[in-house]
């Protein structure tokens, strides 16, 4: 028998289909309020993006703190053990050391007695071994005044270097009054100059001029002929000179014209005029192994010179 009823004539119970549009509403008063259609809700502006929110807070870690350090027992303060007590020194060598000290005192006295002697004696003993008395009065001894080194006057026989000068001039030459004691010498005129002396040379009319022997202002003078040869005085000076040095530096060359007479003798050098005052030397030189002559110093006195001071002065150098 089956159980099953049979529910295929069963239908849903139909409702009825309402098609009709509700009216609009309208307001209190009967007045229709105008909803905005589809396309007026799509043209709506859309409202603006909401802003960002900041991160969360995060809070910062807290500082470390570093765990108490453990206490550390102290130790107890070290003690040394007490020091063993010496036996007492038996008397006999406390007896012994008590004599040892004494003969070590008196052996000290001794020594320094000794000394002390010796320091007195030797300090009031004079040189030649004899003690000094308190009643001897001991005379200093003169000290000896420290002489200078004395320097010789240097003598130089003049050579023509080998190497010539460049600066050649014309002139005329004929004997050297200036050094009259050397065949080789000559007084050579270009124009008004005059040099005297002046030495021949190996070329032929050719004369070499020092004007100044401490310098290097020589000149060379070329003559039309040969240079004529010179004949040898007939008495020969050995203290001449055609340049002189005196140690203060003075230089000094002979007078070639004529000799002025200062005192009532003859100048046989003069040097330059330098601050109104003028050295000229006196006599001849005299020789031996410091140099010396007689030297003045002129200062004019309207148009005379006269002599402002004289003294015998050293030669430093003298050229021949």
């Amino acid at each position: 028998m089956d159980n099953h009823e049979d529910y295929s004539n069963l239908t849903p119970p139909i409702r009825p289909v309402n098609n009709s549009v509700p009216p609009p509403p309208t307001t209190e008063t009967g007045v229709p309020i105008n909803l905005p259609t589809d396309n007026s809700a799509q043209s709506a502006p859309m409202p603006p993006p909401m802003p960002e929110m900041p991160p969360a807070y995060t809070p910062p870690a807290p500082a470390y703190v570093p765990p108490p350090m453990p206490e550390i027992p102290q130790q107890p303060a070290y003690t040394p053990p007490p020091m063993p007590e010496m036996p007492p020194m038996p008397p006999e060598i406390k007896k012994r050391s008590s004599i040892l000290s004494v003969l070590i005192a008196i052996i000290a006295v001794i020594i320094i007695a000794v000394l002390a002697f010796l320091i007195y004696y030797y300090s009031t003993k004079p040189y030649g071994g004899v003690p000094i008395s308190p009643d001897v009065t001991v005379k200093p001894q003169p000290v000896k005044p420290v002489v200078p080194a004395v320097t010789p006057t240097n003598v130089i026989t003049f050579a023509v270097p080998e190497v010539l000068p460049t600066t050649t001039k014309s002139g005329t030459c004929v004997a050297s009054i200036a050094e009259p004691y050397r065949v080789d010498t000559y007084r050579c005129s270009v124009g008004t100059a005059v040099y005297d002396p002046c030495f021949s040379t190996s070329q032929s009319g050719v004369a070499y001029c020092p004007v100044d022997p401490t310098t290097d202002g020589a000149i060379l003078v070329k003559t039309s002929k040969a240079l004529a040869q010179k004949v040898p005085p007939a008495v020969m000076k050995d203290n001449w000179a055609w340049f002189i040095k005196l140690e203060d530096g003075t230089l000094l060359s002979p007078f070639t014209g004529t000799k002025p007479i200062v005192d009532g003798t003859a100048a046989l050098y003069g040097g330059k005029i330098t601050n109104g005052e003028r050295p000229v030397l006196v006599g001849e030189l005299v020789k031996g192994n410091v140099w010396t002559v007689q030297e003045k110093i002129l200062v004019k006195n309207g148009t005379v010179w006269v002599t402002k001071s004289s003294r015998t002065a050293k030669v430093d150098t003298v050229w021949q």
